[in-house]
């Protein structure tokens, strides 16, 4: 085997491989449908429409920008974990609550201008369908549920579209309960194998209103795993002053896609039955990995896939094992989601019945959590993605729906006339 040149940090970049690789290599060359058989979704794959077309280059476009705007705030050596996929869809689900200039921000941010409501309902459900059923030899699931104050009306369409095209689950709860945040918790827990182990830190703040949550959960084995007796500690070189050791996997003689690219190596090692695979992209040595990220685009990422050629080579790269949490509120406003966040702008209107329930709701946090192990056998990641609707209206409230006291007293001298516990208001 060769001697291979100096491994840089760029190993962080398979923080793309599960959320744009995946989904990239998927939408570029399938089509939609539900169909699990290999050749009945090669055949649909001509009769993918443009709006489903135009969603797979969307989440790419977003997905990449993200991801910039999210290393632009870690600092360098600090691994990151996201899933565009689930970050795309959570806002998705939020876009159906949506009016106004809100729900343009939001659906510009996604890159979706020109699509109506119905278009994109649409095409999500025919691209969650195409995900979770392309490959039977590993696991994906998509996930969705949305928790709302149980004395608060959601708008019925919100609710019916977003359990229609994205199958979420829409319950009440009383957030006062503790068990409020253990309901969803658990929620999330189940459907990322318990590699995400909540998203909702109790007690639930008085103020939140909706919570809209995506859990994306992937397993798979490698196609050609590696060889555990090969793996071997070595240098990985977090930058040119600082190297740590860690167990290097080793594959010797192996045929994956390649590309030798300017100023870049990338190789595309496959997964089960080769219809998912995972992208590592490694600078050459003097480049930074900062370059490299900044010169992805849809565009430049797109030529990355169609150009891998089937090459028989080596690779060693490092077994690891991360999880990574985010509130994303400040890299989606710099991304253009603004007044979404803003309680005098933002436009929730579809989403809770204004007239019935004199709230003001606004998204607070965009909260994301990920999980992603990688050795000799394969890969299982896991993320989680809710957006906070909130009600803070800068107005004082009560909300008396607990037991509480009830005092007549005299204006000018406080003398108490009455004065008692409202424990059970329907008693008579």
């Amino acid at each position: 085997m060769k001697t291979p040149k100096q491994i840089n940090p760029v190993v962080i970049l398979s923080t793309l491989f599960l959320a744009i690789a995946i989904l990239i290599s998927s939408c570029s060359d399938r089509g939609s449908g539900p169909a699990p058989n290999l050749s009945e979704l090669r055949r649909v794959a001509s009769d993918m429409t443009t709006e489903e077309r135009l969603l797979c280059r969307s989440v790419n476009e977003f997905g990449l920008e993200l991801f910039k705007k999210i290393l632009a705030q870690e600092p360098s050596d600090k691994n990151v974990f996201v899933s565009p996929l689930s970050i795309s869809t959570t806002l998705a689900m939020t876009l159906n609550g949506a009016n106004g200039n809100t729900r343009e921000e939001i659906q510009s941010t996604l890159n979706l201008e020109g699509m109506s409501r119905q278009q994109i309902n649409e095409s999500c459900a025919s691209l969650i369908r195409l995900m979770t059923n392309l490959d039977s030899g590993l696991t994906l699931t998509l996930a969705n549920s949305i928790w709302y104050r149980e004395d608060l009306q959601v708008v019925e369409r919100f609710a019916r579209d977003n359990q229609e095209y994205f199958n979420a689950q829409v319950s009440g709860l009383d957030f006062s309960q503790r068990s409020a945040a253990s309901t969803i918790n658990s929620w999330v827990s189940e459907k990322t194998n318990g590699l995400v182990e909540g998203i909702v830190t109790p007690p639930i703040s008085d103020s939140l209103l909706v919570l809209v949550v995506n859990a994306i959960y992937f397993k798979a084995l490698w196609t050609h795993p590696f060889d555990p007796n090969l793996t071997h500690p070595s240098d990985f070189h977090v930058t040119t002053a600082q190297k740590v050791s860690c167990p290097m996997m080793v594959a010797e003689q192996r045929v994956f896609g390649y590309l030798d690219e300017d100023g870049s190596k990338a190789c595309a090692m496959p997964y089960a039955n080769e219809e998912f695979l995972a992208a590592i992209i490694v600078p050459d040595s003097g480049l930074e990995l900062g370059e490299i990220v900044d010169s992805l685009t849809s565009e430049v990422w797109q030529n990355y896939v169609h150009s891998f050629e089937q090459t028989e080579m080596w690779i060693v790269m490092p077994k690891f094992s991360f999880e990574y949490e985010n509130d994303l509120k400040g890299e989606l406003a710099a991304l253009g989601i603004v007044d979404a966040f803003d309680r005098s702008a933002a436009d929730f209107s579809r989403m809770v019945n204004l007239t019935v329930s004199p709230v003001q709701p606004r998204i607070s946090k965009v909260k994301h959590k990920t999980f992603v192990t990688l050795n000799e056998y394969g890969t299982e990641a896991a993320g989680v993605t809710s957006v906070e609707a909130v009600d803070d209206m800068e107005k004082p409230g009560i909300r008396a729906n607990r037991p509480f006291l009830f005092v007549i007293y005299e204006k000018e001298t406080g003398t108490i006339l009455f004065m008692g516990r409202v424990s059970d208001p329907t008693q008579s």
